[in-house]
């Protein structure tokens, strides 16, 4: 398929133009091999698929490689401007890349997808991934006014509030921020806020096989504590998921907003919708 942007003196100028093999970049581009225009699929796509199997093959060895200039790729695989800025955006969407201003496009760490309908630490652990918490804050305080409507006034006056940095293998990936009943809350120990997941007890709490969650989840800027704390520059997108937890008969059991590093992080549910 040809790239229609290109007009054709300049595709003849670039056919004669030596291939830059991308020195100036830890990613040779010769192993990525040539695009073939004779196939029905747009070039900017088999560009990406090209970088996206380097980089799902390579795995956690290709994280931080710096990826040729879009100078680099224009004259490797004598394509135009849009057509590599068109694969860099889809290899940007499927969680691939990073794009840091001044420095260049980064491989970073793949995706994470988690089934919210599962806990997120033994989701993780099932895949053989490591997941540990810095523990920031464990205090007991009255509610603050926006929780008022979640728990009942018999609880309001004494909550524990858990601030934690969760980590995926050693990786910072999200902050969490916890609001349960003092009179759960005594079961919580040191070893089980640094190393578990509080739904091991919150099923204990519950009473029941089942747990009743209201979620909801909205995108925003990451503020300078997510910079700081998770080492993101600024301007990092953040997924902020909030919900309410209850156990047998609508009992309030907690509240949880948990920020996740948009770029790096990926919602999956299954749902079932009414059709008036």
């Amino acid at each position: 398929m040809v790239d229609s942007s290109v007009t054709p003196g300049a595709r003849r100028r670039a056919k004669r133009a030596p291939r830059a093999r991308g020195a100036a970049s830890a990613l040779d581009l010769t192993l990525l091999g040539d695009l073939d225009e004779g196939l029905p699929v747009p070039l900017y796509v088999q560009l990406a698929e090209k970088f996206a199997a380097y980089i799902r093959q390579a795995g956690d060895l290709a994280v931080g490689t710096c990826l040729p200039s879009e100078n680099q790729c224009l004259e490797f695989f004598r394509v135009s401007r849009p057509t590599v800025r068109q694969a860099m955006a889809e290899l940007s969407a499927q969680g691939l890349i990073r794009r840091e201003r001044g420095r260049g496009t980064f491989v970073q760490n793949a995706r994470i997808e988690h089934d919210i309908t599962h806990v997120f630490e033994e989701d993780m652990r099932a895949k053989g991934r490591t997941v540990t918490f810095r523990v920031l804050e464990n205090i007991q305080m009255p509610a603050p006014s926006r929780l008022v409507g979640v728990f009942d006034a018999a609880d309001r006056a004494g909550l524990r509030r858990i601030r934690r940095v969760r980590s995926l293998s050693g990786r910072p990936i999200s902050l969490e921020d916890r609001y349960i009943p003092a009179r759960y809350a005594e079961m919580l120990d040191e070893k089980l806020l640094t190393g578990s997941s509080i739904f091991l007890l919150l099923r204990r709490w519950a009473q029941a096989g089942t747990i009743r969650c209201v979620n909801a989840v909205r995108s925003e800027l990451a503020g300078e504590e997510i910079i700081e704390l998770l080492g993101v520059p600024p301007g990092t997108p953040v997924l902020v998921r909030e919900t309410s937890y209850y156990g047998a008969h609508s009992t309030p059991l907690m509240y949880s907003s948990v920020s996740f590093l948009g770029p790096s992080y990926q919602f999956c549910f299954e749902t079932e919708m009414k059709i008036a």
